[in-house]
């Protein structure tokens, strides 16, 4: 098994550093402390250590919490290294302006340890504690569970990123409700995303609830005018994930039209299981036939199936453990760097079940057994479950049965197993 907290981590905007996953967020697995060295994290007797070594043998480091992780993976090895991070989430603001319907509520926001921005100095010291140990971070991620614009030191934050860590690679989510600034665009980012589901306030508002369309595009627009016109190389990306109320023909066809007006180079159509998920749309093959109808120039098309896009994703990450050829592959890119398409590019992603991990769990569950080892297989047993049921409260038209009936003989024969009164083993 797999999880990113072997190789990543997440910074809460209080200091903490937690779980990788939702499920797991108010883990704790190392508590902000100004007289500690905050890298212990990744030390050969620290907890990402000791979570990497509880996966290498089919074990969830925390039962109470695991099964219900979107992250677990059961492709592969966990790859543990003290020396590199592969990605550092680190969470602006857990506040947020908007109360869109599959994230958190107020309430739960509010019962979140504080400080709810993260402080410049606490970002620093953390930096600081890293890179005096001679520890690589790849990736800064600027995202979490609040909106990042919120924090008024953000821009602050991303360029002490860029200052301890100049080859890192630095992104940022936002819903784009906050006050544009040329100076962002020149902050040092390589990558922004715009979180952006409609084309009109109607439509926006439905899923982004308390959202300002105008307030939101405007924005966007503004950032990736400022960044063409200048030559930044930073790279603007609009996360548009696909629900019943926006994926009508005139919607798609604007949302291109605005994505090359603008000047976005990357115009990401996202899939889910989540919320009012698109029922006309649910794969790139039906999207692609869709944008070609509407006249999208094919050229601009580059989409992923979901096996496809998780292949090259796995693929990447075999790479990345290799530190000599990360390096290589890196100077490579900055060496030959290419300057952003002048043309807007189609993509597509997935926040979606994936039917042959859960039977990956399901055949663990039941190797596990037979070595009787009952809880570790009625955990995994617990996760298939809690992934299947996850998105009935979002979605009156989503129904389990169907996947349960994909998951076929795997799902019963552990399922039965688990029932077995006699010796709770048979198989």
């Amino acid at each position: 098994m797999q999880c990113p907290s072997v190789d990543s981590l997440f910074l809460r905007a209080n200091g903490n550093f937690v779980c990788w996953d939702d499920a797991g967020s108010d883990k704790i697995l190392l508590k902000y402390d100004t007289r500690k060295d905050m890298s212990c994290i990744v030390s050969a007797d620290g907890p990402c250590a000791l979570i990497a070594e509880k996966l290498a043998g089919n074990t969830l480091p925390f039962p109470e919490t695991c099964p219900g992780c979107y992250c677990l993976s059961f492709v592969g090895y966990p790859c543990f290294s003290n020396r590199v991070i592969n990605v550092m989430q680190v969470e602006p603001s857990s506040r947020c302006t908007l109360e869109c319907k599959a994230c958190a509520t107020p309430c739960e926001r509010d019962r979140l340890q504080p400080p709810h921005t993260l402080s410049p100095s606490v970002f620093r010291k953390v930096l600081e504690d890293f890179s005096r140990n001679g520890i690589d971070i790849r990736t800064f991620d600027f995202s979490g569970h609040g909106e990042p614009l919120m924090n008024p030191d953000l821009w602050q934050i991303v360029r002490l990123a860029r200052k301890y860590y100049p080859n890192a690679f630095l992104t940022l989510i936002t819903n784009a409700h906050g006050d544009f600034d040329e100076r962002h665009v020149f902050s040092g980012l390589d990558q922004i995303q715009f979180s952006i589901d409609g084309v009109d306030q109607e439509n926006f508002e439905k899923y982004r609830v308390g959202g300002n369309y105008e307030r939101a595009s405007g924005y966007m627009e503004s950032f990736a005018r400022t960044a063409r016109s200048s030559g930044s190389s930073v790279r603007i990306v609009w996360r548009y994930i696909l629900f019943n109320h926006n994926d009508n023909d005139d919607q798609l066809r604007k949302a291109f039209e605005m994505a090359s007006a603008f000047g976005v180079h990357d115009l990401r159509f996202i899939f889910t299981h989540k919320g009012m998920w698109s029922t006309v749309l649910t794969s790139s093959a039906e999207l692609r036939n869709h944008l070609i109808d509407l006249e999208v120039p094919s050229r601009s098309i580059h989409m992923d199936s979901f096996k496809s896009l998780r292949r090259r994703q796995k693929l990447g990450q075999s790479l990345k453990r290799s530190q000599s050829i990360y390096r290589t592959a890196r100077k490579l890119w900055r060496t030959v760097r290419r300057k952003p398409t002048r043309s807007t590019i189609v993509t597509s992603d997935y926040y979606q079940l994936y039917e042959p991990e859960l039977v990956k769990a399901l055949n663990l569950g039941c190797r596990l057994l037979r070595a009787g080892r009952i809880p570790d297989a009625r955990a995994l047993f617990l996760h298939v479950n809690r992934m299947v049921q996850s998105p009935v409260s979002n979605n009156a038209s989503y129904d389990p049965a169907i996947i349960y009936r994909h998951l076929g003989r795997s799902y019963r024969r552990l399922e039965a197993s688990l029932n077995d009164d006699s010796t709770g083993i048979a198989i």
